[in-house]
Parts: structure tokens; sequence; C-alpha cells
């Protein structure tokens, strides 16, 4: 993983984090699987977090998605398209709400 902003990391039990890299701020609730789905390389297939991210209970981000600044993913969501800047993903398949 690599990690190229100062900021925070938080993991809650049973969290798996396996991404190409994150920027800073990023909150994993319990259950949370952050991962790849082939064999490419890592750029491709692991997720980009970017700043200030909460990925709520049991949430799963995977694929080489980008997750943009100020996002909010809820509780048991299906993430494998690309979020941009502040907005709220929920769901399986994911639907997205822009905040305001």
């Amino acid at each position: 993983m690599e990690k190229s902003g100062r900021g925070t990391i938080y993991h809650g039990h049973a969290s798996v984090i396996n991404v190409y890299k994150i920027v800073k701020n990023l909150s994993v609730y319990q259950g949370g699987t952050l991962g790849n789905k082939e064999t490419e390389s890592r750029s491709v297939t692991n997720p980009t977090i970017f700043d200030n991210i909460s990925i709520c209970a049991n949430a799963t981000v995977i694929g080489g998605v980008k997750i943009g600044n100020t996002i909010i993913i809820g509780a048991g969501s299906v993430v494998t398209k690309d979020i941009l800047d502040n907005y709220i993903a929920y769901g399986s398949p994911m639907i997205l709400k822009k905040m305001q």
C-alpha cells in the first residue's frame, strides 16, 4: 500500500484493506472490505482512496476504482465504479447522492 499524505487511518474489527494508494484520513468501520479483483498491476486492480473518506460497516470497495475527496460509503454498500468528490454512496447496486 502506498501512503502519500499525512493523516489518519482508522479501521474497525474484521476490516480488510488492500488498496493501491491512500492520501489521508480514511475510516473503515467493522467488516469493511477494500480489495482487488484482478491479477494485473496494483494501480489497475486496487482502489485509490483520496482525502476524508468514511466507509461504513460491511461495505465493499473492489477493483481499480478511484474514491474522490469527502465521501461517505453507507453500510452494506458495494462500490465497483469511481466516485467523484463530495458524494454519499449507498446500496447495491450503488446509488450516489451529492452532499449539500
